[in-house]
């Protein structure tokens, strides 16, 4: 259960940078 936390997390630190001007 934890991986799948782990992975939810690492997914919308991506949407984050992808949706980012950075």
């Amino acid at each position: 259960m934890l991986f799948c936390v782990s992975g939810f997390q690492l997914y919308l630190f991506y949407l984050r940078h992808r949706y980012t001007p950075h």
